[in-house]
């Protein structure tokens, strides 16, 4: 089941980058926390599909331009996956681009995204799903 969720963590991550919605693949509670990302100014957990669409706007509201890639995405055991994003930005009436790398904790239950745990490094997804900076398995997934 692990290689399933890595996919399956790819496959939304890709439809993502397309329409900038969440995709059928998250589960209708699903719960975009941000308690482990530092210095997030606002609630720390989004709840369903309305929440985490408050929470994206809020945070890509700066930008005129928005984009998000997926660096890795790891197994990290059980219903767990890690994916270290970095996402693109370039600042409202600005020419220059800002850069952020960030990971996910993603918990997949039943074919559905339950649970997005954001933290401000990718390093710090992984020690909090134990994978340290190596082990499990990886994708990168394709553009």
């Amino acid at each position: 089941m692990s290689q399933e969720n890595v996919d399956f963590v790819a496959d939304s991550l890709r439809r993502f980058g397309v329409t900038k919605k969440p995709t059928g693949l998250t589960a209708p509670d699903f719960v975009w926390a941000m308690d482990t990302f530092a210095g997030w100014p606002d609630e720390l957990e989004y709840r369903g599909w309305e929440g985490f669409m408050a929470f994206f706007a809020k945070w890509t509201e700066p930008y005129d331009q928005w984009d998000l890639d997926v660096i890795e995405i790891r197994d990290a055991g059980g219903d767990h996956v890690v994916a270290d994003l970095r996402q693109r930005g370039r600042l409202r009436g600005a020419d220059s681009w800002v850069e952020l790398r960030f990971g996910v904790v993603y918990t997949v239950v039943d074919g559905l995204v339950r649970r997005a745990q954001v933290y401000d490094t990718s390093g710090g997804a992984l020690e909090a799903a134990g994978l340290g900076t190596q082990g499990a398995s990886s994708q990168e997934p394709a553009g």
